[in-house]
């Protein structure tokens, strides 16, 4: 633990530190109360709370930061939980940025103020000028963007932030900062819930015209891929319920990093969700087998099933049929015989048939079938079934290699 008293920064970390593990509260310096240093510099799994900053980044200024929580700290100017920084499956929540200092006159006549606009310190109550991908921003506050303020964001969920503008204008009908969820930068494959915009509702998800595309809201702007409307959560967290907006309706080429904000797998079933929380089948054994999958093939759902489980003693464990799609009932359902037909001189044309159109079908090599551990390199492209025949063509451009086909989930 590293304790700053309230006088003291917490952490400041040199060109390629890493730092993992402490937690970094009641830090204060003038940019990074919590934690600053050099971009290069990476900050793992910590607990960072409870520092301030009188300019810039409250909790953290300009490092990297992975699977860590951000919380309840405050920056008079931008970024109350971090500025300029690049966060990884992060949790920003509690947050507290901008001030308002005083008031500018923006119209004369002659020796006269006609017209006034707020002196307003920066935004961000998340985070200003970041990158943040498969992040958690919630209940975050700030005059400019709650959750966050010229940011970029990838697969990030933002919950009841808050951001509250101030009017100013001849007659009070202008204003400064705003935008609940973000405020300017740009969002892809998120998710906007129940933010607040305390001066103009209307932009209780986003102001300042930020680039925002396939991403899930009540009032998105005119971009591709956005879904109108609200997402439901299951209870108690913010995972997406089954059946919710966002499921599947991501963009794949948007995707940062291979895991989501809980550790699992980024990309489940073929297309990116919406959010910081890949959508997971309900799986009440906790055997890697799917509730529904289980009960539709008669498995029971509560009970679970050893790896070597084979209810059909076909030699394939149930496990393996619910990755091929196979009935693990019937030992008949097998995945099938691959059939080389009128292959040319160089090359081999390999069908499988039939395709569970739930799964993703695919040729590998290798050249030696003794090594420990075996390497199997794949022959692009990889095929979505098609309940029918998938067919794959491959050249055969190097000495001594042996082919297999395969099935995995998408």
């Amino acid at each position: 633990r590293i304790d700053g008293a309230g006088t003291l920064g917490g952490v400041n970390l040199g060109a390629n530190a890493f730092l993992a593990g402490f937690t970094i509260t009641n830090g204060f310096r003038s940019v990074g109360g919590g934690i600053s240093g050099a971009s290069s510099a990476i900050v793992s799994n910590c607990v960072i709370t409870g520092n301030r900053s009188d300019d810039s980044g409250g909790g953290v200024y300009g490092v990297a930061v992975y699977d860590s929580l951000i919380e309840g700290n405050l920056a008079t100017s931008g970024g109350g939980g971090a500025c300029n920084a690049t966060l990884y499956r992060c949790r920003l929540i509690g947050n507290q940025s901008g001030s308002f200092e005083d008031w500018e006159c923006i119209g004369w006549i002659g020796p006269t103020c006609t017209d006034i606009r707020p002196v307003v310190r920066g935004g961000g109550g998340g985070a200003y000028d970041c990158r943040l991908f498969s992040c958690l921003l919630a209940d975050n506050f700030a005059t400019a963007g709650g959750g966050a303020c010229s940011s970029d964001l990838s697969n990030c969920t933002l919950v009841s932030n808050q951001a509250a503008g101030v009017t100013y204008g001849s007659e009070y009908n202008s204003v400064y900062g705003g935008g609940g969820g973000i405020f300017a930068g740009s969002a892809v494959n998120c998710v906007f819930e129940m933010n607040v915009d305390s001066t103009e509702p209307s932009k209780s998800d986003w102001d300042s015209s930020p680039a925002i595309s396939y991403s899930c809201l009540a009032n998105p702007p005119v971009d591709i891929g956005n879904v109108t409307g609200r997402v439901t959560f299951v209870a108690g967290t913010f995972q997406l319920a089954p059946g919710s907006l966002g499921i599947n309706a991501g963009d794949n080429a948007s995707v940062q990093g291979t895991t989501d904000l809980a550790g699992n797998p980024r990309i489940a079933n073929g297309t990116v969700d919406m959010g910081a929380y890949e959508y997971r089948l309900p799986d009440a054994d906790g055997d890697g087998i799917p509730d529904d999958w289980e009960s539709a093939q008669g498995l029971n759902p509560a009970v679970s099933n050893s790896p070597a489980m084979d209810a059909d003693g076909d030699a394939q464990p149930d496990v393996a049929e619910y990755i091929a799609d196979t009935q693990p009932n019937n030992p008949t359902s097998v995945f099938p015989q691959v059939v080389v037909t009128n292959p040319p001189l160089g090359t081999m044309v390999l069908v499988v048939d039939p395709t569970s159109t739930a799964r993703v079908y695919g040729v590998r090599w290798t050249t030696n079938l003794l090594a420990v551990p075996q390497i199997w390199t794949l022959v692009p492209p990889e095929k979505t079934g098609t309940s029918s025949a998938v067919t794959f063509t491959v050249t055969n451009d190097g000495p001594g290699r042996i082919y297999r086909t395969g099935v995995r989930l998408p």
